[in-house]
This record gives structure tokens, C-alpha cells and sequence, in this order.
């Protein structure tokens, strides 16, 4: 019996402090890797393990050793937190090499991982996994190398190439960071794990835009060839923003290329997306310009117009930037306003010329941004056509919509009217014009030439006889209205 209790005594003992098989680098366990979307766990356990080397992180490193071989350059080694333990690992390059690597950011019951771009296909790796300053009999764990191809697009001869779309149905191409390798140093930070793009400009304004993404320090560099010059370095904005480039300098049927990466950082796995917008206006240069009709200044509309693909036709009259679109009109009489509306973040420019590529007649900036500006002109030739141009004090868009408008304001609206309430006769007059005038709400008639322009004005009563034997024969505007509120109307005259 006593040697029974003494043969299980042993057993037991031999048991419970077996050290754990791969407690040395030479015995590592080798480890296969693993995808990214589908991670299988190794197990392994520190129990009664002992120290091979000494600790790169603490004063103990009772270790237990793993290894593998690398399949691609990016490879994440990660282990899974486990409760109540501060988890460490080192990589070798070889058995008793080089140290690449001494993880143990995280304290107890948390993860630890590393990831790198700059491991060797086909070499052997070796990971070193112990505790912080934790020596126990039990301490099972999880480990896991997961392998991360370098993607199809890393580096400029293999870009993906984004289709140009309009404003108004851009298309995102969706990329991934993972496993990106640094083509040449970052134009902006310090490392540039980097992806590539390329697009075709079709027009000469064109948008780079990358929306934001939760966690990611968004850049890229716009290069005017692979291998070429570099246009634009873009990293505007920090963590979680967007980034956007907007240029009316593109060529068309150039070629260009895009590369994105993190600002001083790289990721396993990182999902953003690009996309490349194409800005067009039909009305970009004078010969091209959108007529407008010349309206009665109280019953015109405006014209909508968006900016967006603008480019400059000539030098800014005032600012140093005029991505600008034009328009013309006709006047009926000497007078004409222009008005552009206020838009918010809009700091409108009006320019106006007598012909395309004459003279400039006005420049007015008059106003600051997000205000309205009006040009008022007095001595336009009627029927003469004038041309100006709308720009941004400084600003250049690649969408943005503005409204526009020419009136006279001698002229008003409407032409005809009718109003049982007042009566004007005879109708034709040769010298006298009797007004009947039943409705209080009038006070006052103005008499206009067909092209607005004011005649004269008397007071009216409930019946006023006024002389018009001056008038010279022809068709005439009357307009009977208030002076208080300018409620009105509008009545022909003919004249013998």
C-alpha cells in the first residue's frame, strides 16, 4: 500500500509541474495561419514553464515558444485577452537571433498583438510567449497569426483605376489598408503604408473625395504619372474626417494617380473609399454664356445655377481667384439690375463687359460673404447685347448652386390688368386722360415709355382728368398704384 501512495505521489507531482512541451525555442510549436475573417486559436498554457531568456518587458519571463513561416510581408500575431493574466511575447528571426519585436502594451486581461509590413516570404519566425512578472501552475492562453496578402493595388503599376462620375451620382471604390506596404516615404507624417489609384480626367475640374471613417487619419498624394510628378499632398484634417482635392487645372484624357494611406499609422485591417467627381459647366466661358431675360424688377425670377467645374476665364477683378460662369443679356432701356443671390459660405462677384472679350464696365464686389451683390447700370444701349460673369471672391467650387437675375426697374409687371375699380378714358386719348378711381387703395399714376422708362407721375382722386396732349402718338404704360405699400396696376394707353 505504501508503495502505491508513493508511485501516485510521483504521478502526481509529475503532473501537476510537467513543464508544458514547447518550453523551448527548439521545441516551438509551429503555428498555421490564419485568415483574417476566419481566425482558428491555438492553445497553449504557461503553467510551470521556465525562463529561456530573460524578459524584454519585466523581470521574469517564464516563456513558452511557437513558430511560423511567413506567407506574405504583413502578418498580425495577436492573443486574445485572457482573465487575470498581463500577456507578453517577443519575435526572433531564429532561434538564439535577433529580437524583432517585444510586445506588452496592455496590463492584465487584456490583448496583445503586433503587426507588421516588413517580414520575409518564406523565413521562419519564432514568438516567445510569456507573463509580465507572473509566474503560475495554470495559465492556458489562445494565440493566433493571422497572414494578410498584400493587396492587388500596392503599388502603382497595379492601381485600380476609379470611374469619373458626375456630382450627382459620384461611385465609391471601397479599399482596405491591410497588408499595404510603403512605396516611398510619406509626403505628409512619418510612415505611408500606401494603396493606388488612377482616373482619367474628363474634364478639367475634377474632386478627389474620401469620406471619413471612425478611427482613421486619412491622406493621399495626387501624382501626375507613376513614377511622375507630384500635383498635391492632401492631410487637411485629423482622425475621423474626411479629405477632399479640388483642382480646375486637370488635363483632359491625362491620366493621374492616387495614393492613400494613414497619417503616421498603418492597420491590419482599415475599409475606407475614393472617389473622383467630374465638374462640367455648359456656360464655363463667354461664347458659351446663358442668356437671361431682362425682367420687370417686381415679378421676375431667378435663374439657378451651380458653380461646381468652373474654371477661369481671365484674371479676378477683384480677389485673386475667378473660377467663373457668364451670362448675357439684352436690355429694353438704358437701365438694367443684376442680382445674384446670397448663399451661404458665397461671397458672389459681378463683372460685366460690353461684348465677349470688350470692354469691362463694372466691377462690383460690393459685399462679403454669405450677402448678395446687385450691379445697377444706367447707361446700357437697348438692344445691345452685355455679357458678365459670376465668380467667388477667392472661391472655387465643385458643387455649389447660386441664383441669378437681370431686371429693369422701370419696368412692371404685369403689362395688362384689369380692375373694375378703375377706369382710364378715352382709350385712345388725343389730350385729356380721365381716371375714374373707386378703390381708396390707389393714390398716385405714373406714366412710362413701352421700354420703362418714367414719363411722369400726378396724384389721383376718385376722378382725375390729366392733360397728356405732350404725349407724342403711340402705346404707353399707366401705372395706377399706392405709394405706401406700391400695390398696383398695370394699363396700355394709346396715344393719336
Amino acid at each position: 500500500m505504501r508503495n502505491f501512495f508513493t508511485i501516485f505521489g510521483l504521478i502526481l507531482v509529475n503532473f501537476t509541474f510537467a513543464q508544458p512541451a514547447n518550453d523551448d525555442c527548439a521545441n516551438a510549436i509551429l503555428l498555421p495561419l490564419q485568415d483574417f475573417n476566419n481566425v482558428n486559436y491555438t492553445q497553449g498554457n504557461l503553467g510551470n514553464a521556465t525562463e529561456s531568456t530573460p524578459a524584454c518587458s519585466g523581470n521574469m519571463s517564464t516563456d513558452v515558444w511557437y513558430k511560423f513561416t511567413a506567407t506574405s510581408k504583413a502578418n498580425k500575431i495577436y492573443l486574445p485577452p485572457q482573465y487575470g493574466l498581463d500577456l507578453a511575447f517577443e519575435i526572433f528571426d531564429a532561434c538564439g537571433g535577433n529580437s524583432i519585436a517585444c510586445i506588452d502594451h496592455n496590463s492584465t486581461s487584456i490583448s496583445e498583438s503586433y503587426y507588421d509590413y516588413h517580414f520575409t516570404i518564406g523565413q521562419t519566425y519564432y514568438i516567445k510567449v510569456f507573463l509580465y512578472n507572473q509566474s503560475l501552475t495554470n495559465a492556458p492562453f489562445e494565440i493566433a497569426v493571422i497572414s494578410i496578402p498584400q493587396p492587388i493595388n500596392d503599388d502603382c503599376s497595379s492601381s485600380i483605376e476609379i470611374p469619373v462620375h458626375g456630382v450627382d451620382n459620384p461611385v465609391y471604390i471601397s479599399g482596405n489598408f491591410g497588408g499595404a506596404t510603403e512605396s516611398m516615404p510619406a509626403c505628409s507624417g512619418n510612415v505611408a503604408t500606401d494603396l493606388w489609384y488612377h482616373f482619367t480626367a474628363t474634364t478639367e475640374a475634377q474632386k478627389i473625395y474620401l469620406p471619413p471613417h471612425s478611427g482613421l487619419d486619412l491622406a493621399f498624394e495626387v501624382f501626375d504619372a507613376c513614377g511622375g510628378n507630384s500635383i498635391a499632398c492632401v492631410d487637411h484634417n485629423s482622425t475621423s474626417v474626411s479629405e477632399s482635392y479640388y483642382d480646375y487645372h486637370f488635363t483632359v484624357g491625362n491620366t493621374y494617380y492616387i495614393r492613400v494611406y494613414l497619417h503616421n499609422g498603418y492597420s491590419a485591417n482599415a475599409d475606407f473609399e475614393i472617389t473622383v467627381i467630374s465638374g462640367s459647366q455648359p456656360n464655363d466661358d463667354c461664347a458659351n454664356s446663358i442668356n437671361l431675360p431682362v425682367q420687370p424688377y417686381d415679378n421676375a425670377t431667378y435663374t439657378q445655377v451651380n458653380f461646381g467645374g468652373a474654371t477661369e476665364s481671365m484674371p479676378a477683378c477683384s480677389g485673386n481667384i475667378a473660377t467663373d460662369v457668364w451670362f448675357s443679356f439684352t436690355p429694353n432701356s438704358s437701365t438694367a439690375d443684376i442680382h445674384v443671390s446670397s448663399e451661404t459660405n458665397f461671397n458672389p462677384v459681378i463683372e460685366v463687359f460690353d461684348a465677349c472679350g470688350g470692354n469691362s464696365m463694372a466691377c462690383v464686389d460690393n459685399n462679403g460673404i454669405n450677402y448678395s451683390e446687385t450691379y445697377h447700370g444706367t447707361n446700357f444701349i437697348p438692344g445691345h447685347q452685355y455679357f458678365f460673369r459670376v465668380f467667388g471672391h477667392n472661391q472655387y467650387f465643385v458643387d455649389f448652386e447660386f441664383q441669378v437675375k437681370v431686371t429693369d426697374p422701370n419696368l412692371f409687371a404685369p403689362i395688362y390688368a384689369s380692375d373694375n375699380t378703375i377706369k382710364l378714358y378715352p382709350n385712345p386719348a388725343t389730350d385729356k386722360l380721365v381716371i375714374e378711381n373707386k378703390n381708396a387703395l390707389y393714390d398716385a399714376v405714373r406714366f412710362l415709355s413701352l421700354t420703362g422708362v418714367i414719363l411722369f407721375e400726378k396724384s389721383i382722386k376718385k376722378q382725375t382728368s390729366i392733360d397728356v396732349s405732350g404725349l407724342k402718338a403711340g402705346m404707353y404704360l399707366v401705372k395706377i398704384y399706392n405709394r405706401n405699400n406700391d400695390s398696383q396696376i398695370v394699363k396700355r394707353l394709346t396715344i393719336k
